[in-house]
């Protein structure tokens, strides 16, 4: 039975059993150690768990950014901006950034630049989307958290990747490879007095003062020292136009109070509500107020016949549906009625 199959997987993923003199007894394992896809509700056994919003799905969405909203100081006109890839999957998924380039340029819709939050900013990520001719634009996952790279982002680098300088302006003594790292050491002299010797990474070592470092981390210093950047930030800034998507997706479907259980129908209602916010951006855009005028951007003058193709073969498939339980659940003549 179904039922007993969810009980053993709970008592296998949640709990813990242990031998004692007078028998066995089951123990709840403490939250730390249940791993996030562990059954969270026997009624929803797709669901997961995610430690940032709790129990249920999330969809991970990639949309259109346009950030010029008029050019030489004319009216701005409205620009449309679409949703281009949206996945439904259990909370408890996490990084879906090479995915979505790759859904979306299977569609002819690839991105030449993404601007994302750090969670989908590791150098895997990076260089993953580059190699699809993508630029990922996002922080270092990590904060503000001191790690060797952050202290590496203060340090003056050379092109090749080897330390030139630290903080104080101060060259290294040797900066030498090491297998797949390098070994900077700095005088004595000048590390023993310094005022930020209690933040630098060095330790003591046999010529004086050093730490080693490898290209990975060179590459994020580079990176976090390009985000304190006014360039950076001019960039990013547009960034939270998607934190206004998943606001109106919800304020304008109800997209986080659905009436559905189970993946695929939870997968099915939400990919139908961005369709629907798609479809009431573009009434928008091509409006009286906007001169009548298709939207500002001509690259995505093609997705409207699509929208509308969509659209189309929706209600044909609604309509379908509507005629079938019409004729099963209704007397004939008003089912006849009804189709015609």
């Amino acid at each position: 039975m179904r039922s007993y199959q969810q009980m053993n997987r709970v008592l296998s993923e949640q709990c813990t059993v242990e031998s004692k003199e007078d028998g066995a007894r089951v123990a709840v394992k403490p939250p730390g150690e249940v791993a996030s896809d562990s059954l969270q509700n026997p009624s929803d056994p797709d669901a997961g768990y995610c430690g940032h919003k709790g129990q249920g799905y999330q969809a991970q969405m990639m949309e259109t950014c346009n950030p010029v909203a008029g050019v030489d100081g004319e009216e701005n006109e409205k620009r449309l901006s679409l949703i281009t890839h949206i996945k439904v999957e259990s909370a408890d998924n996490s990084d879906a950034l090479i995915p979505a380039i790759e859904d979306a340029k299977d569609r002819g819709l690839g991105p030449k630049e993404v601007l994302a939050d750090s969670l989908y900013g590791s150098e895997k990520n990076v260089e993953a989307a580059a190699a699809m001719e993508t630029e990922v634009v996002a922080p270092v996952p990590g904060g503000q958290k001191k790690s060797k790279s952050s202290y590496l982002s203060e340090f003056a680098l050379t092109e090749q990747g080897e330390i030139a300088a630290c903080p104080m302006g101060h060259a290294p003594i040797e900066d030498t490879a090491r297998g797949n790292h390098r070994e900077a050491v700095f005088a004595v002299e000048h590390c023993l007095g310094c005022p930020r010797r209690k933040e630098c990474p060095v330790k003591p070592v046999r010529k004086g003062y050093g730490f080693s470092y490898d290209r990975k981390q060179i590459k994020m210093a580079r990176r976090r020292a390009r985000e304190r950047t006014a360039a950076f930030r001019d960039r990013y800034r547009f960034r939270a136009g998607i934190e206004g998507t998943f606001s109106a997706l919800d304020r304008k479907t109800g997209v986080k109070h659905l009436q559905v259980r189970g993946l695929s129908a939870v997968r099915f209602a939400v990919v139908l509500k961005a369709l629907g916010l798609n479809l009431l951006r573009a009434a928008a855009v091509w409006s009286p107020e906007n001169g009548g005028r298709p939207a500002q951007n001509g690259g995505f003058s093609r997705l409207l016949p699509g929208i509308a193709s969509v659209h189309g073969s929706l209600m044909l498939h609604v309509r379908s549906v509507i005629n079938c339980l019409a004729g099963f659940l209704l007397p004939a003549p008003f089912a006849g009625t009804r189709a015609a």
